[in-house]
């Protein structure tokens, strides 16, 4: 699965992608295994891309797989989010999901 050219880039590229849609395919992109490259060009080039609460989403996604990234892929994509955070426009939160455990 080549993820930045193929399927990523160009939803977000779109703009037509809801945050439920994002969510479905953010699950997907959690699960796979990527290589660190494809998912460091797929970083910068979203963080690189106009705001969108889609595009937040991809870019938490791809981080949250704690990968190693370059330096040249982390300062834009930490810019961005926090120029963003200054926005008044409404961020949207992490579904919750409702866990099976008995608590």
């Amino acid at each position: 699965m080549y993820v930045p050219q193929g399927l990523l880039l160009p939803l977000c590229q779109a703009g037509n992608c809801t945050l439920r849609e994002a969510v479905i395919f953010g699950s997907v992109l959690k699960r796979v295994s990527l290589p660190v490259l494809h998912s460091a060009v797929a970083l910068l080039r979203i963080a690189e891309m106009e705001w969108s609460g889609t595009n937040s989403w991809f870019i938490r996604v791809l981080l949250d797989k704690k990968y190693a990234l370059p330096y040249r892929v982390v300062s834009p994509s930490s810019r961005g989010l926090s120029s963003k955070s200054a926005c008044r426009t409404r961020v949207p939160n992490r579904p919750y999901v409702q866990s099976d455990l008995n608590m």
